[in-house]
Formats: structure tokens, sequence, C-alpha cells
């Protein structure tokens, strides 16, 4: 197990898609970013001519509040089908790398990467034929699949980690400052997603060495990091719904739907319930990936 894992590390450290993915993922954010000079100025602009509406414009606000009395219709968000950034709503008027992390994160750009780099680690030595030079050398098969595991968690933090370094880098060469935001939500935050991400990637690994094709596994796992299978989902939901389950939110029991609804203010509750939920899926598909790959011929 301890040979098998150190030999992933080292293919994870070798493997050119690892850089050319990260490489990408730079570009990405990097030029994401450079819109963030105008939104910058465009909140800072709308934030100034709320406080000269406010203060010149006090009667006719509580004529109207006096007149007009509407309690507030709250509505859930639904989860698009795509993938789409944007900033949480903030009382500040300038622009926080956590803000900038929490767009990316929700809405599933940093997934994207991940997903596609475990699809690739998952098959790299399957399609190759070299899985056959080292699969008569392990006792169990199985052992393989958690090395495998091992080592895209690896890269799931380390990507995470290096997200936030671009992001640092970017704000403050196209904002020219760098301000954190709330340090407790961020580390709850990124330590809660990361878990979901990896839990994530499981789920992608798995799918490719049941189907054992990359374009098939790489489709899929693009599919579910784009919310298409919301559109299953929607559908059970409806079924469950017309039984008379109406508390039951199937989205709330997806790793997709945690990573895209976890609030950017997570509370300890919230931290600990996607935890535990990407930990239940990490077992499932690493149990599931070991149990095929030692039955299947190599």
């Amino acid at each position: 197990m301890i040979n098998a894992i150190k030999m992933d590390l080292y293919r994870l450290y070798k493997t050119k898609s690892t850089y050319v993915i990260w490489c990408i993922m730079a570009f990405v954010l990097i030029l994401s970013s450079a819109t963030l000079k105008m939104v910058d100025n465009t909140t800072t602009v709308h934030v100034n001519d709320t406080m000269v509406m406010e203060d010149s414009s006090d009667d006719l606000i509580s004529g109207i509040k006096d007149g007009m009395k509407e309690e507030p219709v709250v509505e859930e968000e639904p989860i698009n089908i795509g993938l789409s950034v944007g900033l949480p709503e903030s009382q500040e008027n300038y622009i926080t790398v956590y803000d900038v992390i929490y767009g990316n994160v929700q809405g599933k750009i940093i997934a994207l990467f991940i997903v596609i780099f475990a699809v690739l680690f998952a098959t790299s030595d399957l399609n190759s034929g070299y899985i056959k030079n080292i699969g008569g050398q392990v006792e169990k098969r199985g052992c393989l699949i958690i090395s495998k595991a091992v080592s895209i968690f690896v890269y799931t933090v380390a990507t995470m980690v290096l997200s936030v370094l671009i992001q640092i880098v970017a704000n403050a060469v196209f904002l020219g400052y760098i301000k954190w935001g709330n340090l407790k939500d961020f580390f709850v935050y990124m330590s809660t997603e990361t878990f979901l991400h990896f839990a994530f990637a499981c789920i992608c690994m798995t799918i490719a060495v049941l189907v054992r094709n990359n374009m098939v596994s790489m489709i899929l796992a693009v599919c579910m990091t784009m919310n298409v299978l919301t559109i299953l989902y929607g559908v059970l939901q409806k079924l469950i719904t017309k039984m008379g389950i109406k508390n039951l939110k199937i989205l709330d029991y997806t790793i997709t739907g945690k990573i895209s609804m976890l609030s950017n203010h997570v509370t300890t509750k919230e931290s600990i319930s996607a935890i535990c939920l990407s930990i239940v899926f990490i077992i499932i598909m690493v149990v599931l990936g070991k149990s095929s790959f030692e039955k299947k011929d190599i």
C-alpha cells in the first residue's frame, strides 16, 4: 500500500497534465479577475450614489414606507445549468479575496479542473497499459484505487491552495489592494469545500475506472460540473413531493448541490453536515471502485 501511494504521488509529480491544468486554471482565474476593476469601480460609484440619494430624499422614502408596506418574499435561488460566477452580496465598497474565491468555488470553476485531472489520472495507467506491469505485483489490486484517491486528495488540496495564491496576486495586480474578508468564514468555507471537491473527484475517478473510456468519463464529469443532473433531480423532487414528502430536498444530499448552495457565511452545523456527506460519498466511491477493480481483468 505504501509503495503504491509513493508510486502514484511520484506519477502525480511527473505528470505533465498536472501542470498544464494548473496553468489553464491560472489563466482562467487571472482573466476573470481582469474584470474586477470595472466591477469594483461600479460598486464604489453605486454605493456613493446611494448614500447621496439617502441623504437628499429621506422624506420621500419615509412617505413611500408609510404608504406601502409589503412583506418581503423570500425565494430560493435555483441552480442554473452551466458555469456561472458571481460575487456574493456585501455591505463593503471593496472586493475581498474571499468574495472572488467564493464566486469561483461556488460556480464550480475550480471543481471543473479538479475532476478533469481526476479522470485523466485515474485512467492514465489503464490506457497506457502500464497497469499490467504493476497489477500482478500487488496482493490486492484494490489498493491501487486507494493510492489513486490519496494522490487526488493531495492534488485537490494543492489546487485549492494554488487558487487562493493566484487570486491574491490577481487582486493585488488588478485592484491595487488585498482585502481578505472574514478570515474565520474563509478558512471554514475553504476547508469544507476541499472535502466536497475531493468527494466530487472520487465520484469522477470511480466513474472513469468503471467505464474505462476517457471521452465518456470526461463528458459525464463535465456534465455533472455544469449541473446537468439538476434536470433529473428536479423530476425526482416532483415525484417525492407527490408522494407527500415535502421536507426532503435532493440537492441537500448531493455533492454538487452542496458545493453550489454552501453559504459564504457557513455555520459550524452546515460545515459538519457537508463534511459528513463528503466522507460518506468518498467511502462509497472508493469501495465501489476498489471492488470493481479487483474483479475486472486488467
